[in-house]
Formats: C-alpha cells, sequence, structure tokens
C-alpha cells in the first residue's frame, strides 16, 4: 500500500538517553516497524542504557549485531564502538556491524543505509541536540523519497534553516514526534 513506511532510523546527541526514552514511550505497542537509533554520547555502559530504555517502553529494546534481522515493533540501538548499517540478506533486512569511518558520524552511514536499502518508505529523525549528527544522511532519505523530522528545540526557526533544500521534511517539537511516526507508519501523509 503506497505510503507505508517500513524502518525508522534516529539519530539523538546532546541529552540522547532522555530525548529517545521521550520518543519511545509515546509510541503505540505493538508499532508496526522497526527502529534504529544511533546515540552519540553514551553516558554510560551501553546494557546500562538499554536497559534504560527498556523501561521507557513496552516495545523490545537490544544492542544492534552483526546478523541480526530487524523486526517491527522493536528498537535497536548502535553500540557505542561500531557503526550499524542496514543491508539486505535474501529478503530480509538486517545489521552489518563494522568499526566506524573516520570523520564520518555513524548516523550519516545508517541513513544512508536505510535510504538504499529501503527508498521512499524510510524515516529518519534527527533528535536536537548541540551538533546534528545524521544531517547529512537525512539529505541521503530525503533524496531517496523518504521522510526527514527535525526536533525543534527551543528556536524552530534553526531547525528549518537544517531542513534548507529538503522537501518531506517536517520541524517538530518532541512531544509531537511519535504521533507524527504513528501516522506514517500506519500510512498517512499529513503536509509536511
Amino acid at each position: 500500500m503506497p505510503g507505508i513506511r517500513d524502518v525508522v532510523v534516529v539519530s539523538a546527541s546532546f541529552d540522547g538517553v532522555r530525548s529517545l526514552c521521550a520518543l519511545i514511550d509515546k509510541l503505540p505497542v505493538p508499532f508496526a516497524a522497526p527502529i534504529v537509533a544511533v546515540l552519540h554520547s553514551f553516558p554510560s555502559s551501553p546494557t546500562v542504557v538499554v536497559a534504560k530504555l527498556a523501561r521507557c517502553t513496552a516495545l523490545p529494546v537490544a544492542l544492534g549485531s552483526e546478523g541480526l534481522m530487524v523486526k517491527p515493533g522493536r528498537v535497536y540501538l548502535t553500540p557505542p564502538d561500531r557503526q550499524l548499517v542496514l543491508a539486505s540478506f535474501n529478503g530480509l533486512v538486517g545489521i552489518s556491524s563494522q568499526p566506524p569511518a573516520p570523520g564520518s558520524a555513524p548516523a550519516d552511514a545508517l541513513f544512508r543505509s536505510a535510504a538504499k536499502c529501503f527508498g521512499y518508505r524510510v524515516i529518519g529523525v534527527v533528535l536536537a541536540g548541540g551538533r546534528t549528527p545524521g544531517l547529512e544522511g537525512l539529505r541521503a532519505i530525503n533524496a531517496a523519497g523518504g521522510i526527514g523530522i527535525l526536533e525543534a528545540k527551543g528556536d524552530e526557526s534553526a531547525a528549518w534553516h537544517l531542513a534548507a533544500g529538503m522537501d518531506s521534511v517536517y520541524v517538530l517539537v518532541l512531544e509531537e514526534i511519535a504521533e507524527l511516526l504513528r501516522r506514517l507508519i500506519e500510512g498517512e501523509t499529513p503536509d509536511a
């Protein structure tokens, strides 16, 4: 069915655990797509972060790992010392794990791979922070016909400036993003 999106990729930087918790806490259960997220700063060990995120949602939360097949309704977190990319294995979508490329934001690699695998069926979410990891990857998703969402934190005009030149991009406060994701995954096409 046109309009249905198959995967959500998320980049969260400064204060990322709290932002990601706030987002996944508001998602419906079950959720009809997998969520693959990159935290650009780990305040503690990966297993502690996974446990914190698991307390925020009824959706299963796990660290992504090499060869893992992604499933709808689950949250996969990129380990801090790895770079996850989505890849197609015999018609199934899985995770390939590799060391981060020098000078490359792990979110950009994840987002570019999602755009390559899913094209217009991917949704990329960049949660705000001091820097904006994932913005270049979001441009790749946009170029493939996918949808981008930027969190507006404080100054909404700054987020719109980052979205300049991209079509199908939404700029929303964190509290509105989960509802938009629900609507997009269910096949609605709200105005950008």
